[in-house]
């Protein structure tokens, strides 16, 4: 039987939605002819008002056939809010119940019918109250429901539950709750126990019961606290007794002496040792002579290449013989500048084999001191001194 029932609330659907604009067309016509005289009794609504209402419901039903069920229920509030009749408010009711509201279309369809008829009222208006009615009740077969049983908790401790983030009286909570089909957040929380959490899915005709046990909250950890042995006392010096109670302790080490007369003399700060003087001077004349030796002998060999053509067996005409000396006498230089060189290199060797050191730093004098100590001791205090 209940899927008879499904079935032809299902094919009134499908007829309303077929009918939608023939039935909106005969509403515009309906609202031009509404007046003074056939208005609902109180407030008649005016000339504009009116007028606006017929554009918010031609908006409302484009917006309801191309599925934007939001701006649909905006366009058809509006209107009933201006003119307030059953046929606005049934239009807006089936706006909300293609969006899934089936409580605000609950809402809204109880509302329609407790509309006053009337004494004029047109059999359209009659009509769409008896409408109304009938949608009414099936939106109330539709709507779903859930019960929250909270578990782990003793009695006395009062648990507070939460749907969609409204909490729920003490008296209602563990009741059935209704809700719009989709997707709802339950919390669970009492004093002591940690809070939970469901997210719980309903859809069309569901009475749903889910239990939420909670857990008690844990307890905070306890502050550290030391609980080893105490720390043993330093030892004494040996030889001395350890300080009597209530007595400052005896430092450990004696009072720094106390000394008259001249300083004791310091020792000279040593220099490490490098190459000496005698290897650097030795190694630079070498240098000196070897380039001496080796630019001299580069000319020597260039004027003697130019003047040996014109002295065979090394016996030089009279214009050649300036030319022929001055070859000799840069070679003389050069030779000597090479034997320097050598003399020079054979010193440095000799400096670095550690001839020509620097003597060694003189001891002074000593002197004469006298060195003082204070004498503290229980029950004794008193000096020693030395020279």
């Amino acid at each position: 039987m209940a899927t008879g029932a499904s079935d032809r609330g299902g094919s009134r659907r499908c007829r309303a939605w077929r009918a939608l604009p023939a039935v909106l067309a005969w509403l515009l016509v309906l609202l031009a002819w509404l007046g003074p005289a056939h208005g609902q009794p109180g407030k008649q609504p005016s000339a504009a008002d009116r007028e606006t209402a017929r554009t918010l419901m031609d908006e409302g039903a484009n917006r309801l056939q191309a599925k934007d069920f939001a701006g649909a229920i905006d366009a058809f509030r509006a209107a009933d809010q201006l003119v307030g009749m059953t046929t606005t408010g049934l239009w807006l009711a089936r706006a909300q119940i293609a969006l899934g509201k089936l409580l605000e279309a609950r809402d809204t369809l109880v509302r329609v019918q407790g509309l006053p008829a009337a004494a004029s009222e047109s059999p359209q208006l009659a009509a769409a109250r008896r409408q109304a009615a009938e949608l009414a009740l099936e939106v109330a077969d539709r709507i779903p429901s859930i019960q929250v049983k909270v578990g782990g908790v003793p009695q006395g401790i009062a648990a507070q539950v939460t749907v969609d983030g409204e909490p729920l009286p003490p008296a209602a909570a563990a009741l059935p709750r209704k809700l719009d089909p989709g997707t709802h957040s339950v919390v669970v929380s009492a004093p002591g126990f940690a809070p939970a959490t469901r997210q719980v899915t309903l859809s069309d005709r569901e009475n749903r019961i889910i239990e939420i046990p909670l857990a008690p909250a844990a307890e905070p950890e306890p502050p550290m606290t030391r609980t080893g042995p105490a720390p043993e006392p330093k030892p004494t010096p040996a030889g001395r007794p350890a300080p009597a109670a209530g007595l400052p302790a005896k430092p450990s080490a004696p009072p720094p002496a106390v000394r008259f007369g001249p300083a004791e003399p310091e020792q000279p700060a040593t220099e490490p040792s490098g190459i000496s003087a005698v290897a650097w001077a030795g190694f630079g004349v070498g240098a000196a002579g070897l380039i001496v030796g080796a630019v001299a002998g580069i000319v020597a060999v260039s004027k003697t290449a130019e003047v040996r053509d014109h002295c065979p067996d090394n016996h030089c005409p009279e214009e050649q013989r300036e030319a022929w000396d001055s070859s000799l006498a840069v070679a003389h230089v050069s030779t000597a500048g090479f034997v320097v060189g050598g003399l020079g290199a054979a010193l440095g060797v000799v400096g670095l084999m550690g001839f020509g050191g620097e003597p060694e730093p003189k001891e002074p004098a000593a002197g004469t001191a006298m060195v003082v100590q204070p004498v503290l001791e229980p029950g004794v205090v008193g000096v020693n001194g030395r020279i």
